[in-house]
C-alpha cells in the first residue's frame, strides 16, 4: 500500500465521504540484547527507511524456506450438514446495527454484542449454500448499495425471503436456537489475547466468543443465564509466568500473558485452521473499559476494533493474531513481557504457515493497527505508523505473505462471508482496449494519476458505490487500481465495476500486482510471476499501477514485472539504474509518482509542478491519489493542466492515459535504458 504518512488526513477525508454516501456512521521467547538504536525513515517516494535492525525476522532458519517436508491440514471427515447437496438460497435475515441488550450504552457491551452475531453470521453462512439461509448487515449505506446489487435478477440474493432483526429480542427469536447449539468461548479481560484466541476457537469448534463479564446486565450473564452453555473457559488460564509451562501443553512460557495464549493455540489449533489465510485483527485490549489501550484509543466502537470483518475470517476457518514485528521495544499491550517476544511468537506463527501451505503464497487479512497501538500515534510507541507498515511488510514477505490491507480507515468490512459466495457472471473480463496512439511532442510534458489505494477491500467496498455513479465519470480517461485479488473477497464489484465501465475507465492493479508484497524480499520471483499471471489474466490488466518497496528494484525485479506487467508500472522507489524513469528492453516503462492529496491538502498543485522541476530532463510525470472522489480526480486533472500552462515555461502540460503516457516515453526515449540479457 503505500507509505501512509497522511493517515490520519485520510481518516478525516473517509468521514468526510462517508458523509456524502450517507453513511451510519513454538518456540518460548527470550530476553535478548538491546540493538542499536535506529531512527526509522517515514518519508514517503524515494527515502529508504533503516530495516535493517527490527525489521528482519530474529532467526535465519524462520527467513527461509522450509527444508523438512511440508505438511498439511489433516482431513476430517465432513459434518453431516456438509454432506447435503447445494440447496438456492431462499432465506435472509438483515441485522440492523443491534448494539445493547436493553438500556445500558457503553462501547464494551456494543463491542460484546457484535462480535457475538458477526461470528455466528461467518459460522451460519458457511453452511448458507446448504440451509438456503443467509445472514447479512446493515451498518452503513454500501451495505444496502450492494445487497440490491446481489439481490438483481440472476444473482445471489434474488428472490429471497426477508426478515429483519432490528432489537436482541428479535435476533434471539430468529438465531436463539443456533446460538444455544453452538456455545460459547469465553475470552478473559486480563489476557486481552485471548479474544483472538476466542475467535480461532470459533472458526474451528464453532463455539461463539463472548466477554467474561458478570455484571447483571452482560451479555455472558445474559446468554449463560438462557441456558447457552460455556463450551471452553480462557479466564484464568494464561498467566504468562517465565518457568511454567503452557496449560495443556509442553511448552515452556514465553514469558509473556499477551504471547502464550497463542503459542497455546497454535499448538491446539494451528492444523485445522486454513492453511491460506491468516487473520491480523486487534484482539480484547481496546475492548475494555479498564485497559491502557482502551483508555488512550481515539474511539473503541466495533468498527475500529475492526470486529465487523470476523464473519470472512471464520467463515474461513482463520487463526487470528495480533502482534507486532517491532523487536526493538515491549510492546504498549503488554509491558512485561521479555523484549521481542512478539516478534518471534509472530515468527513462529508465519514459519508454521509457511510450511502448511508448502511455501505458497498465504493470504495475511488485516494491518497494523497503528491508530490503536505499536506506534507513535497516541504515544503508543517509538515507531512511526508508515515505519511500522513498512517494518511489517517487509517482515511477512519473507514468508510468502501477502497482505490485503484493510488500513484505517475504514480498517474493517461487513457482510464477505456473503460477498464471497456471489458466482461472477464471467470467467473473465474485458479491459478497454488502449486509445489511439499520439505522437510525442518535446515541447509538451505529460502526467497521469493514479487511482488507489484499492489493495483492501474494505476501501474498494466503501468507495466503489460514490465514484462509479459520479455522474461525471467518463469525462476523462481514468486508471482505476483494483487489486484483482480482491476478487476472492468482494468478487461482486468487479462484475459491477466492468458491467458499468465507460470508454474511458481501464482497471491496472493496486499496490505490487495481485497482494501487497516487498518484491526486494521474495525468494521466489518466478512463483510470484505466476501468482500475479492467474489473477491480471482473468481480468485483463497488463499494467501494475503501483510496485512499493523500501528498496530500489533490482534488474531481477524489473525482469520479473516485465512479465506481470509488460506495459510498465508506476514506483514509489525508483529503480537501480534511475531514481525517475527506467525502460527495460525499450518496452517496459518504470516511472516513479509523487504523492498528492487533493482534497486533504491543498498544495496539489504546487506539488505536482514540482515533480517537474524535480526531474527537468524528463517530459513524464505520474501522480498517486489515495481513496479519492471521481470528480476530484477530474479536477484536479483539468485544474493543473491550467495551473502549469499557465507559468509559460515553454512546456504544454497535458493529461493523458497511463497507456498513452509509457507509449510516449518509449518514443521519447527518455530515461534509463536496460536491459534483461
Amino acid at each position: 500500500m503505500k507509505a501512509r504518512n497522511i493517515r490520519l488526513l485520510l481518516t478525516v477525508l473517509f468521514l468526510t465521504l462517508l458523509a456524502t454516501l450517507g453513511t451510519v456512521a513454538l518456540t518460548a521467547c527470550v530476553d535478548t540484547p538491546e540493538p542499536p538504536e535506529t531512527d526509522p525513515d517515514t518519508t514517503a517516494a524515494v527515502t529508504e527507511p533503516d530495516t535493517s535492525a527490527d525489521t528482519e525476522p530474529p532467526t535465519k532458519e524462520s527467513t527461509e524456506a522450509p527444508t523438512e517436508e511440508p505438511t498439511e491440514a489433516p482431513t476430517e471427515a465432513p459434518t453431516e450438514e456438509e454432506t447435503l447437496p447445494d440447496v438456492a438460497p431462499s432465506e435472509l435475515l438483515v441485522i440492523k446495527d443491534i448494539r445493547y441488550l436493553g438500556e445500558k450504552t457503553n462501547n464494551e457491551d456494543w463491542n460484546d454484542m457484535v462480535r457475538l452475531y458477526t461470528s455466528l453470521q461467518g459460522r451460519l453462512n458457511k453452511q448458507a449454500r446448504k440451509t438456503g439461509r443467509f445472514i447479512y448487515q446493515m451498518y452503513d449505506s454500501t451495505d444496502g448499495f450492494w445487497l440490491d446489487y446481489i439481490s438483481g435478477e440472476g444473482k445471489l440474493l434474488n428472490g429471497c425471503t426477508v426478515t429483519e432483526l432490528a432489537t436482541w429480542d428479535e435476533l434471539w427469536t430468529a438465531l436463539g436456537e443456533d446460538i444455544t447449539a453452538a456455545g460459547l468461548v469465553v475470552w478473559d479481560p486480563n489476557a486481552p489475547a485471548t479474544a483472538n484466541v476466542a475467535a480461532t476457537v470459533c472458526s474451528v469448534e464453532g463455539y461463539l466468543p463472548v466477554r467474561y463479564d458478570t455484571d447483571a446486565d452482560s451479555l455472558y450473564t445474559w446468554l449463560t443465564g438462557h441456558g447457552v452453555e460455556v463450551k471452553l473457559d480462557l479466564v484464568g488460564k494464561f498467566t504468562g509466568e517465565k518457568g511454567s509451562t503452557i496449560p495443556d501443553t509442553e511448552l515452556k512460557s514465553s514469558g509473556s500473558i499477551k504471547c502464550d495464549p497463542y503459542l497455546w493455540a497454535l499448538e491446539l489449533y494451528m492444523d485445522r485452521c486454513s492453511s491460506t489465510m491468516l487473520a491480523y485483527a486487534l484482539d480484547g485490549a481496546s475492548q475494555v473499559e479498564s485497559n491502557s489501550v482502551y483508555q488512550k484509543a481515539e474511539c473503541t466502537d466495533p468498527s475500529w476494533n475492526q470486529l465487523y470483518s470476523h464473519d470472512y475470517y471464520i467463515y474461513n476457518e482463520c487463526f487470528f493474531i495480533d502482534l507486532t514485528c517491532i523487536a526493538t521495544e515491549t510492546p504498549c499491550d503488554d509491558k512485561k513481557q521479555p523484549r521481542a517476544c512478539d516478534s518471534r511468537t509472530l515468527a513462529t506463527i508465519l514459519e508454521a504457515m509457511q510450511k502448511r501451505n508448502q511455501g505458497k503464497f498465504t493470504k495475511l487479512m488485516g494491518f497494523p493497527p497503528w491508530y490503536m497501538k505499536y506506534t507513535t500515534h497516541l504515544n503508543n510507541g517509538s515507531t512511526a505508523p508508515v515505519s511500522l507498515e513498512w517494518q511489517f511488510v517487509a517482515f511477512i514477505t519473507e514468508y510468502n505473505f501477502i497482505k490485503e490491507a484493510d488500513a484505517a480507515h475504514p480498517a474493517w468490512m461487513t457482510n464477505a462471508s456473503v460477498y464471497c459466495q456471489y458466482t461472477p457472471t464471467a470467467e473473465s473480463y474485458v479491459n478497454n482496449e488502449p486509445p489511439a496512439p499520439q505522437t510525442y511532442d518535446e515541447k509538451v510534458r505529460y502526467f497521469s494519476i493514479y487511482i488507489g489505494d484499492y489493495d483492501s477491500s474494505a476501501w474498494l467496498k466503501n468507495m466503489v458505490p460514490g465514484n462509479f455513479t459520479d455522474p461525471r465519470r467518463g469525462e476523462i480517461p481514468m486508471m482505476w487500481a483494483f487489486n484483482p485479488n480482491l476478487s476472492d473477497r468482494v468478487p461482486m464489484i468487479f462484475d459491477y465495476v466492468y458491467e458499468n465501465k465507460t470508454p474511458n475507465d481501464y482497471f491496472t492493479t493496486g499496490d505490487t500486482g495481485a497482494g501487497y508484497v516487498f518484491p526486494s524480499r521474495l525468494k521466489d520471483l518466478d512463483l510470484w510471476v505466476d501468482y500475479n499471471e492467474t489473477y491480471l489474466s482473468r481480468f485483463d490488466m497488463d499494467i501494475v499501477g503501483f510496485i512499493i518497496d523500501d528498496r530500489d528494484l533490482s534488474l531481477d525485479i524489473l525482469k520479473a514485472y516485465s512479465k506481470i506487467t509488460p506495459q510498465g508500472a508506476f514506483t514509489n522507489v525508483g529503480t537501480y539504474a534511475d531514481r525517475h524513469l527506467t525502460v527495460l528492453d525499450k518496452q517496459t516503462v518504470f516511472l516513479s509518482m509523487r504523492d498528492i492529496y487533493p482534497v486533504a491538502e491543498k498544495t496539489h498543485l504546487e506539488e505536482m509542478y514540482k515533480e517537474f522541476e524535480q526531474y527537468p530532463t524528463s517530459n513524464f510525470a505520474a501522480f498517486r491519489t489515495i481513496v479519492q472522489s471521481t470528480s476530484s480526480i477530474i479536477d484536479c486533472a483539468k485544474e493543473f493542466e491550467a495551473y502549469a500552462n499557465a507559468k509559460n515555461d515553454g512546456y504544454t502540460y497535458k493529461y493523458v492515459d497511463t497507456y498513452t503516457l509509457f507509449d510516449l516515453i518509449r518514443q521519447s526515449g527518455q530515461g534509463a535504458q536496460v536491459s534483461g540479457d
